[in-house]
């Protein structure tokens, strides 16, 4: 697809969610300058409805807030033919939920540093969500609900971000009605419905990722959707070290603390899950870097990095407005905005 939205050409719909349509596109302006990025544009069915609109500027309003390495940058955010849309970093890479996936059908283990890496990015970024100030000088107190696989995205460069705000709240601003998050990644308190959550209930969540990542198993995944539902409600917890023999039990007390029932007896915010990480990575000898990361994630896609540098060329190129039957703007690449092949591995396309 090629499609003009405003001020940016849509190329591929990535995604289609309760709310909103996910998108690739490109900003093209003045000058050569073009930028890929993703496109979050609310339901034509929700489009002059308060209630969802409210909840998209919500969205917008917190991801804006959030300026930190580790959390997706938002650039954007309009209203185009009655539709509101963010427009966002686009991140070249893929999700943890794929990188997983890849492992396993390839037989893969990911390496103890590169799972310690993501995690303990993603934990600094919850923190950040946690005691960054809002205008009024007050700790922003985020809480992500949706901690999982599918919205934590790991670039070819090694880089880690957590994605997808669309059901953040702050803490003693519950959104009203429904439930939060995937039932395989939510606390026993989003189950239950207690309130007022807090930001524990994330950590809850990014240590079932944790868990997952440093075993290569899912921890309450079901045959269907009602026995992970119950899975995930019983909440029966292995020991790593019963699943994995050689599994290091210097990191069994962290993840096993992460999981703990009660949100009293789990870490008390990112910080705290953060730094326990980094002490028990130099105790075992790894390294919790991006380099180290970056070089798994080439070694993974090795297969399918020059296939989908063509698909984003060919999307590129598709865009590009042209003087002539061949020419590209004037200053302008073979892909603007995106890095030197030589430097960083190729940028996937996201499936359809």
């Amino acid at each position: 697809m090629k499609a003009s939205f405003g001020r940016y050409v849509l190329l591929k719909k990535i995604a289609i969610g309760g709310m909103a349509e996910i998108f690739l596109a490109r900003r093209l302006s003045f000058g050569g300058f073009a930028k890929f990025v993703v496109i979050k544009r609310l339901l034509p069915e929700h489009q002059n409805r308060k209630a969802f609109e409210q909840l998209f500027l919500t969205e917008a309003r917190i991801t804006a807030a959030l300026n930190h390495p580790n959390i997706i940058n938002l650039h954007d955010l309009g209203k185009l033919d009655d539709a509101y849309f963010m427009a966002m970093e686009y991140v070249h890479g893929a999700s943890v939920a794929e990188i997983m996936a890849l492992a396993g059908k390839k037989q893969v283990r990911i390496p103890l540093d590169v799972a310690l890496h993501m995690v303990r990015c993603t934990a600094d970024a919850l923190h950040y969500g946690d005691v960054t100030l809002d205008l009024d000088g007050q700790p922003l107190q985020v809480i992500h609900h949706d901690v999982s696989p599918h919205n934590i995205q790991v670039s070819y460069d090694g880089e880690v971000k957590l994605l997808d705000y669309g059901v953040a709240t702050r803490v003693n601003h519950p959104a009203p009605g429904g439930r939060r998050g995937k039932f395989a990644y939510m606390s026993p308190e989003a189950i239950e419905r207690r309130e007022p959550l807090d930001p524990r209930s994330d950590i809850y969540s990014l240590g079932i990722c944790l868990f997952e990542l440093a075993l290569g198993k899912r921890l309450f995944k079901g045959a269907n959707p009602e026995d992970t539902r119950q899975r995930a409600t019983a909440g029966r917890i292995p020991l790593p070290t019963q699943v994995q023999s050689d599994f290091p039990a210097l990191l069994e007390p962290v993840i096993m603390k992460a999981l703990a029932r009660d949100p009293a007896q789990r870490y008390a915010n990112g910080k705290a899950l953060s730094d326990e990480l980094s002490r028990v990575a130099e105790a075992l000898n790894l390294e919790l870097s991006v380099r180290r990361t970056q070089a798994f994630m080439n070694e993974l896609h090795a297969d399918s990095l020059a296939r989908r540098r063509e698909e984003l060329l060919e999307l590129a190129r598709a865009s590009t407005p042209r003087r002539g039957p061949e020419a590209l703007p004037e200053g302008e690449g073979p892909v603007a905005g995106a890095a030197p092949a030589a430097r960083t591995a190729p940028p996937p396309i996201p499936p359809a």
